[in-house]
């Protein structure tokens, strides 16, 4: 679009940008009344990067951010100002992602260990030097949800969700609040997908640590657009909501597909929102999809401007539509990369594709049916079906906002058998209750196991950890 605007080629840009377009708007806002404004923003940037420099940051040097010890606008400042001394990010979001971005990607220094996120609020004078990074350079470093498996680190460039902004947004005299929780700032859909996005189109970003939280989080704002998961949507359309719910007009859904039943509490509870779901992957850049017609099928919508995609087999050659493949995606930035593993880099990233690891399927009007993760398929009557599928079937039988989650376990014959992960409790009237009907289930989709567990390990983003859930099977009597 070429509209005069100039754009914002790196991150210390987009923040100068915002003092200068927004300087009194609040962009970040929490609950309690707390807010920055574009003017704010650079400051504190400015001031917590005189504290990094004296720390010894210096351009190039891999930062740690531990993100667990701070609230969403003090991880922010910490991210801006490590960029602004042209250092690279590294967002840390679990124990295990901590031990990684020291042991292998080569992080010294954590902030939240020292300096501590106080300090960097402490520093009197703004960094005397200018912004030394280019669009070329690196600009962070997030790890993938590690659903599958161990969190694999990837590195991006600032010209790849930077120089992908839409500067015409921010220059404009829009004025958009926007609610959020669920996505956390230390993963790609927090950090690039919300406060990115967010600060390139010049909103002011609300922020709630828990979907109970987001009421009072959002409480005298003029709420118009909310930012969920779809594991947070369901805990914020079951809350009692205020008046301000009755302005919202979208709802964006990122980070999983969304079940059915949560969809149908979403209209109920907004009914004036229109119901976006967005699918993307921390290795596609801004490659990505939108669904706005039917977000509760399996669809995942059509490629966004910029995005290309194709179903392909397993020499990486498309299939014709209709058929089954895995999704693979290209955008229009430069394809992205693991950090420390060249072998990986050669397997999932080929001629500027990207291997999403999802299986599915494109249709003849251009939109791709998601069928799910080629490592969590279930193999029934020699066939292949996403856990979320059989999930939904079970579902039909059970009481309503049942918590449980189904996985395969491979077995003799054509067929895995189906494990049921129930929350509840042992002892508990309801638990069994809801136990019993799931073994006398009978079909293809009965399941074989069903065990009771406190919680439902998850992702940063809400998704259930199916590889921690059949971990339990051996200690349950059951062998994998």
């Amino acid at each position: 679009m070429d509209d005069g605007v100039p754009g914002w080629r790196t991150l210390p840009e987009l923040v100068l940008a915002a003092a200068e377009l927004r300087p009194d708007v609040p962009l970040l806002a929490q609950a309690g009344g707390q807010t920055c404004t574009g003017a704010e923003l650079a400051d504190r940037t400015r001031r917590a990067a005189t504290v990094l420099h004296a720390a010894g940051v210096r351009a190039g040097h891999r930062v740690g951010i531990d993100a667990r010890l701070a609230t969403w606008s003090e991880v922010a400042v910490a991210y801006c100002a490590v960029s602004w001394l042209g250092a690279v990010a590294v967002l840390i979001s679990s124990a295990e992602t901590r031990e990684t971005a020291r042991a292998e990607v080569g992080v010294s220094l954590i902030v939240g260990d020292v300096p501590t996120f106080p300090d960097l609020r402490a520093a009197s004078v703004p960094v005397r030097t200018p912004p030394v990074p280019g669009p070329d350079d690196p600009l962070d470093v997030v790890f993938t949800s590690g659903t599958t498996g161990k969190p694999k680190a990837v590195v991006s460039q600032h010209s790849h969700w930077v120089g992908a902004s839409r500067p015409e947004m921010l220059a404009s005299r829009g004025r958009r609040v926007v609610g959020h929780t669920g996505v956390p700032i230390a993963v790609s859909g927090g950090l690039h997908g919300v406060f990115l996005n967010h600060l390139a189109r010049g909103v002011t970003s609300v922020w709630a640590p828990s979907p109970a939280a987001l009421p009072e989080a959002c409480d005298g704002w003029e709420v118009r657009e909310l930012h969920l998961t779809p594991h947070a949507a369901g805990s914020v359309a079951a809350l009692p909501l205020p008046g301000w719910a009755n302005g919202v007009r979208v709802l964006r859904l990122v980070g999983a597909p969304l079940p059915d039943a949560v969809r149908q509490r979403l209209v109920a509870a907004f009914p004036r929102a229109r119901i976006v779901s967005i699918y993307a992957l921390t290795e596609g850049g801004a490659a990505s999809f939108v669904n706005l017609r039917d977000p509760g099928a399996a669809s995942i919508g059509r490629p966004v401007d910029g995005t290309e995609a194709r179903v392909v087999d397993h020499l990486g050659r498309e299939v014709p539509d209709g058929q089954t493949g895995e999704i693979a995606v290209r955008s229009r930035t430069s394809s992205l990369n693991y950090l420390t593993d060249a072998a990986l880099n050669e397997e999932w990233f080929v001629d500027g594709w990207t291997r999403t690891g999802d299986i599915g399927q494109r249709q003849p009007d251009g939109t791709i049916r998601l069928i799910g993760r080629a490592r969590e398929q279930i193999i029934i009557g020699g066939g292949r079906l996403s856990p979320e599928t059989v999930e939904a079937i079970l579902a039909r039988k059970l009481p309503p906002k049942t918590e449980f989650v189904v996985a395969g376990v491979q077995a003799p014959g054509r067929s895995d058998a189906i494990a049921v992960f129930l929350v509840g409790a042992e002892d508990s009237a309801d638990t069994m209750a809801v136990q019993r009907t799931l073994l006398a289930m009978r079909g293809p989709f009965a399941p074989q196991h069903v065990i009771v567990v406190d919680a439902i390990p998850r992702t940063a983003l809400g998704k259930p950890i199916r590889r921690e859930l059949l971990a339990l099977l051996p200690a349950a009597g059951f062998t994998t």
